[in-house]
């Protein structure tokens, strides 16, 4: 299992700062509420057509939702 403890993912704080539930993100990016949480607690990368989606809803860069290394395999298709 994947995880990026040293990498920063604000998915979680941008998601409140909306007041979406994770549910809610998750049907807007296509996928499952639980993949949801894997991404926002850094157990799961998101793909990368679910990376830009996340950059839509939240009209961030991508540098700002993950670290290097994370962004690095996720645009490598490793996510």
């Amino acid at each position: 299992m994947l995880q990026f403890p040293n990498e920063v993912n604000d998915v979680q704080i941008l998601r409140l700062q909306r007041e979406m539930s994770q549910a809610d993100l998750a049907d807007l990016v296509g996928c499952s509420r639980t993949q949801m949480s894997f991404i926002e607690t850094g157990r799961e990368l998101p793909t990368a057509e679910q990376l830009h989606k996340l950059q839509a809803i939240f009209d961030v860069p991508r540098t700002h939702l993950f670290g290097k290394e994370a962004l690095a395999l996720i645009l490598k298709g490793g996510g």
